[in-house]
């Protein structure tokens, strides 16, 4: 897809999205949600990526949402208004990347609701983060619990097995009672 709205580029394992409409606040129409959209994907689904950095264009805004004189009434989008909004939120909220949000001046109306995406995101990383060294800390706790039951278990099955003999006085009393306690009922036919 060729990018009128956007500029995408990918630099040493980072793709970065920026929405080039400085002349209207970097606001977006629909034709600039496709593009977000197919860019988002793009850089997301890449292997070569490692990360995607999302930024307005110029120093004044990262964007101002939905651009009000790009439209009499609808949108020149697909979606309920003719901007695929839910769709672009979801994708960058989805996208199995972590997505960067370079916030260079205003972020208002749906230019706010994306930094917000961000900022969940970001709380959630930490979610997750703080539950894996949450992990690490049980697993270090219990680890050399698991380490000495491990050897020990197997040591008691080596010991109940005697050599080549399978009759019960060759067998010693702990293994017998063992067996009494497990065994399975006689099928009866």
């Amino acid at each position: 897809m060729n990018y009128e709205d956007i500029l995408y580029d990918e630099n040493n394992g980072v793709a970065t999205i920026t929405i080039n409409r400085p002349d209207r606040y970097n606001a977006f129409r629909g034709q600039t949600c496709m593009e977000l959209l197919d860019a988002f994907n793009r850089a997301g689904w890449n292997k070569d990526i490692g990360v995607i950095v999302f930024t307005g264009a110029g120093e004044k805004a990262f964007c101002t949402g939905g651009d009000q004189g790009a439209h009499e009434g609808q949108y020149d989008g697909r979606g309920l208004i003719g901007l695929p909004v839910e769709e672009l939120q979801r994708t960058i909220r989805e996208v199995p990347k972590p997505v960067i949000a370079r916030v260079n001046g205003f972020a208002i109306g749906g230019g706010q609701v994306l930094f917000y995406i961000f900022a969940v995101n970001r709380l959630r990383m930490q979610k997750i983060d703080e539950s894996l060294e949450h992990t690490k800390k049980i697993l270090a706790i219990e680890a050399p619990n698991l380490a000495i039951e491990a050897p020990e278990a197997n040591k008691e099955s080596a010991e109940e097995v005697d050599d080549d003999e399978d009759d019960d006085a060759s067998v010693s009393e702990r293994t017998r009672s063992k067996r009494a306690r497990t065994k399975e009922p006689e099928a009866v036919f």
